[in-house]
């Protein structure tokens, strides 16, 4: 698992149970403008109140019915990317439909209709800190821009006392932003490590599997190895069996060609092992040079000539010369 798909997860795990918490409190968020509708419902034009409040319902029902969406199907870390950004994107929506209620509703000639809505504004923008702490940009465009409507609206009544607590409040965002910054910086930096861990343990795993897969193949090869020794090892046997029984020098001759042979191949089984141990510890490289297969093949043949012999089998080889490039001693 690389880092950007590390990453990856981390934003699907921690936004994972954000959608579940959005579509359980779906009904609870419904609350919070209809508060504001009820309590303005005699201060505010009427048709924009209603308005605005149908268009923050179908905020809230579009958000509902994506998270409804989102728990029904099988989603990945690979494939949330497009559920996430559905999402930011109502967020935004949200976002800046409070920012207007700002500015449309905050400027009641009544002073307690008014400290309501901005205090409603204030808990609204500092509360999505908890969103940021999942995904900052949930933060940035939810609580950012509602917070970011506060400090205009006082900046524009013109008032020194307002002036002051616009730049209180813009101290706030920039210290709810270094707040939200932090907290998701824990709680990834959290995660990571948990990832990080699972994927070590993965690798770790991995090359268990691996070395035991080697520890097999080896056990196969020594037991494949222990009876292609018992070949030349009983052709020797019988070399020397029927040397004492030959009947002129020339069949002297030819058992002794046949047991040099023999010998000789059990020396090529015992370098070939010798080989494989060294590879193993990586303490010879492979060398390919080209030479002739042709070779290879007749002392295959003369190797297993005579046992094919005693099953009453007649051995043949058809080659001709052909020039390979392998490590010829491997």
């Amino acid at each position: 698992m690389n880092a950007t798909e590390i990453e990856q997860r981390i934003t699907f795990e921690a936004l994972a149970p954000h959608f579940n918490k959005m579509r359980e409190w779906a009904a609870i968020t419904i609350l919070v403008p209809l508060t504001v509708v009820l309590v303005l419902w005699n201060q505010m034009d009427r048709v924009l109140l209603s308005g605005w409040f149908v268009l923050v319902l179908a905020g809230i029902g579009a958000r509902y019915l994506l998270t409804t969406a989102y728990q029904k199907q099988v989603v990945t870390h690979a494939s949330a990317e497009p559920w996430h950004r559905k999402l930011l994107l109502l967020q935004i929506y949200l976002g800046a439909l409070w920012a207007l209620a700002v500015f449309l509703f905050a400027s009641t000639e009544s002073v307690p209709h008014q400290v309501f809505m901005i205090t409603l504004a204030l808990i609204l923008g500092i509360g999505s800190i908890s969103a940021g702490t999942h995904w900052l940009p949930l933060y940035y465009s939810y609580g950012m821009p509602i917070k970011g409507a506060l400090v205009a609206y006082f900046i524009s009544l013109g008032e020194v006392a307002w002036f002051a607590l616009a730049m209180i409040v813009a101290f706030a965002i920039l210290a709810s932003y270094s707040f939200a910054k932090k907290l998701n910086s824990i709680v990834r930096s959290e995660m990571h490590l948990r990832f990080e861990t699972d994927n070590l343990a993965d690798q770790l795993r991995q090359r268990s599997q691996e070395l035991q897969t080697a520890i097999r193949a080896k056990s196969r090869t020594l037991a494949t190895a222990s009876h292609d020794f018992r070949q030349p090892l009983h052709a020797l046997s019988l070399f020397f069996d029927a040397l004492k029984g030959a009947s002129s020098p020339q069949e002297e001759q030819r058992i002794l060609g046949r047991i040099d042979a023999s010998l000789d191949a059990m020396r090529r089984m015992f370098d070939a092992l010798f080989d494989m141990s060294r590879l193993d510890a990586n303490i010879i490289q492979p060398e390919p040079v080209d030479f002739d297969i042709e070779f290879f093949l007749v002392q295959l043949k003369e190797e297993f000539q005579e046992k094919a012999e005693q099953k009453g089998l007649i051995l043949r080889l058809h080659t001709r010369p052909a020039v390979v490039r392998v490590d010829r001693t491997l």
